[in-house]
Parts: C-alpha cells; sequence; structure tokens
C-alpha cells in the first residue's frame, strides 16, 4: 500500500490520533477508577489497585466504586480482616459484619429492595449471599470474559499499529524494540491478572505493564505521526 499520497496519509493520521485519544482516556478512566476521584486525570492510588485485583471482590467494591456509600474506612478494615481469616459464618460476621452490611448496602443490594438503582440481583442480605464475594480478586469466569475481550480489543489496536510502525524510516532497533514490547506489555498485563489472585507481586506487574503498554502505542502514534508528516516533507523540501 502506498502510505505516500494524501488520502492515505489523511487516513492513517485519523487512525493514530484516534488512537492517541483513545490512550488519554484509557488512563484517565483508569485514574479515576483507582484514585477514588470523579472527574478530572488522576494518579492510580496502588491499594486501590491491590484491592481489586488481589482482595476480595467484597473488598474491592468496598473501596472502589461502592465507596461513597461506606460510612466508616474502618468497616472496610474489619470487613477485610473477616475474609483474612476465612469469611466463616461466625460470631465476627452475625455481629460486626453483617451490621455494617445493612447500614451500608442492603438498602440497594438485597432481594426486596426497590430504590432507585437498586441491584437486587446482587445481594448482601446474609452469609451465603456475602460468601460469594469473598473470594480474592476476579472470579475466574469474569476474568476469563474480561481477558479475552481485552486481549482481542487491543490486539486489534496494536496489529495495525505495529505494521505501520514497521513501515517507516525509523532504525530497524528501534521498531523492533517497539513491536515486541507492545506485544509483551499485553501479555504480561493479562497474565498478571491471573496470577495476582495469589500474590500481591503481580498487582505491581498490572501496574508497570499497563503503563508500558499505554505509553508505548502512544509513542508509536507519535512516531508514526512524525513520519508520515515531518519526515516526509522534509524529504520532499531536501529534494
Amino acid at each position: 500500500m502506498n502510505i505516500n499520497n494524501c488520502a492515505s496519509k489523511l487516513a492513517l493520521s485519523g487512525f493514530l490520533l484516534t488512537i492517541l485519544l483513545g490512550a488519554l482516556a484509557a488512563a484517565t478512566l483508569i485514574g479515576l477508577q483507582y484514585s477514588g476521584k470523579n472527574h478530572g486525570f488522576n494518579i492510580p492510588q496502588i491499594e486501590n489497585v491491590i484491592a481489586h485485583y488481589h482482595q476480595s471482590q467484597l473488598v474491592g467494591a468496598l473501596k472502589g466504586p461502592m465507596y461513597q456509600y461506606v460510612a466508616d474506612d474502618d468497616d472496610i478494615v474489619l470487613i477485610a480482616d473477616w475474609i483474612k481469616q476465612g469469611a466463616a459464618d461466625n460470631e465476627q460476621f452475625q455481629q460486626q459484619v453483617l451490621p455494617i452490611l445493612e447500614y451500608d448496602c442492603q438498602s440497594c443490594h438485597s432481594r426486596g429492595s426497590t430504590k432507585t438503582g437498586a441491584i437486587p440481583s446482587l445481594p448482601l442480605s446474609n452469609y451465603q449471599d456475602v460468601s460469594a464475594f469473598t473470594e480474592p480478586g476476579y472470579s475466574w469466569q469474569k476474568m476469563a470474559r474480561s481477558a479475552h475481550i481485552h486481549l482481542f480489543g487491543i490486539a486489534f489496536i496494536i496489529l495495525p499499529l505495529t505494521l505501520l510502525m514497521a513501515q517507516t524510516a525509523f532504525h530497524s532497533t528501534v521498531k523492533n524494540s517497539l513491536i515486541s514490547v507492545a506485544w509483551l506489555a499485553l501479555w504480561v498485563d493479562i497474565a498478571s491478572w491471573w496470577l495476582s489472585k495469589y500474590s500481591v507481586v503481580f498487582v505491581y506487574s498490572i501496574v508497570i505493564a499497563g503503563g508500558i503498554e499505554l505509553g508505548v502505542i502512544a509513542l508509536m502514534c507519535v512516531l508514526s505521526l512524525y513520519h508520515l508528516w515531518w519526515k516526509n516533507l522534509n524529504s520532499q523540501l531536501s529534494t
């Protein structure tokens, strides 16, 4: 394909600029999701990432999207401690954990709730309900669903981007490095989702690999745009 004619360059530039905007939007969403904020560009807080990928689904929700409904941070600590000790249907659950859930959660998370925005399909009314959300990290079903969507979706972005990068005039070391890192970062990121259920170390792998993934995608977009317009323009002027 001839990428030097104006129509091709415009088409590719539209694609590259859209990917850049998408990377910015993804970074913004990640910052909002893991910072506890509701607007602006924010740096994710590692403890929120750990809660999402390593701690139980219940604690992750209380520290993340449901945090605004939590009356006291110490309540989250108490629930996390109960789960860490085995999440048993014991005196601690009945006298400490369940009253917290009744106060903070059950107005929406109960089978009979008619409140606007309620989720009666995810009740937290008794031990059987709550114990379903004490597994570390994502459930296996949710993990598999999210992983395959992420892999397929990002692959359809990285493939044309790396093929375009391969056609640029940059040194082969630069091109090969960026292309390899783009794919490796994606694989490490997704693999760490699964492994973080067992060790918090892999949560840091998610953060590092995800950051590298977004950074390399953005860098390849910028370099490809430079090659399409500035470098070609300089070549034409020099001749």
